[in-house]
């Protein structure tokens, strides 16, 4: 009985060890996701600056 309340315990905190691995690898993946989508929108924002500057430019040329 000692043994089978011994082996229950350590089976569900192994099951709960691999919860929280799955977790912080879930949360790393969705991070690094955010972080991407970040990076998308500044080049977004620096694609459409430089856009504009290259109209500016073309407007004082002429």
């Amino acid at each position: 009985m000692i043994y089978y309340k011994f082996f229950k315990r350590r089976t569900v905190i192994g099951m709960l060890a691999e919860k929280t691995r799955k977790l912080q690898d879930t949360d790393i993946r969705l991070q690094e996701e955010v972080d991407l989508r970040q990076m998308d929108k500044e080049l977004e924002e620096s694609i459409a600056a430089s856009k504009e500057e290259i109209k500016t430019l073309k407007g004082r040329g002429k």
